[in-house]
């Protein structure tokens, strides 16, 4: 996993100095994507019912 804070955009802008893209490093942009996606499923989680680890490992267990 590498530091976000290394990200470093460069943006390509108009005749008048308008942005109007943005050039990120590929890695920084799978990292941003791969955020994206985790903050995704913890909105559409949110309502789930939680349980605690120690539970769950304690099911997974005697399914086995």
């Amino acid at each position: 996993m590498r530091n976000k804070l290394t990200i470093k955009p460069e943006f390509v802008v108009d005749k008048k100095g308008k942005r109007k893209a943005v050039i990120i490093d590929y890695r920084d942009y799978i990292e941003l994507l791969e955020d994206l996606e985790d903050l995704r499923d913890v909105t559409v989680r949110e309502n789930e019912p939680s349980r605690l680890f120690s539970n769950y490992h304690k099911e997974r267990i005697k399914k086995k």
